[in-house]
């Protein structure tokens, strides 16, 4: 290790210089700490019950990612009455044209109850405690024989 002065008064312009390997004692050890997470990632609040979205699932088109979508902008906003704007939408790759089908599907399974409003965004109320098909099929099937 050689220290240069620089030749300037009082050796201010003091220059260090490893040749080689420098000693273990001169490297600092970085302690590794564990990630942190960060604030803004997004997720899906829970619990979200498996007979919803095992029943959204078996409907047709896009209908599980509207459903999705709604339970990410009910952990987002405590509620279960939301109002499914299109950036939600695009982040869950919906288009705005397919909503109304997929909503359709979602309120005939008894999933989901809709208020339509004219020349605004639906708002959109989960049902918690959807019938399952099989209790659909067993009360239809009830009904016809009274």
């Amino acid at each position: 290790m050689t220290i240069d002065t620089g030749g300037t008064a009082g050796g201010l312009g003091l220059v260090n210089e490893c040749k080689g390997n420098p000693p273990s004692c001169h490297i600092a050890k970085k302690k590794s700490a564990p990630p942190r997470k960060r604030r803004y990632d997004r997720f899906l609040c829970g619990p979200v019950p498996l007979v919803w979205l095992s029943m959204a699932a078996k409907l047709s088109g896009k209908a599980l990612h509207v459903g999705i979508a709604l339970w990410y902008l009910a952990g987002v906003t405590k509620s279960f009455t939301v109002k499914l704007t299109r950036s939600t939408l695009t982040l869950f790759g919906v288009s705005r044209w397919s909503v109304s089908r997929n909503l359709r599907l979602l309120e005939l399974a008894g999933l989901v109850t809709v208020e339509r409003r004219k020349g605004k965004v639906p708002l959109v109320t989960i049902v918690e405690e959807p019938r399952s098909l099989l209790e659909i099929n067993e009360q239809d099937g009830g009904e016809s024989d009274a």
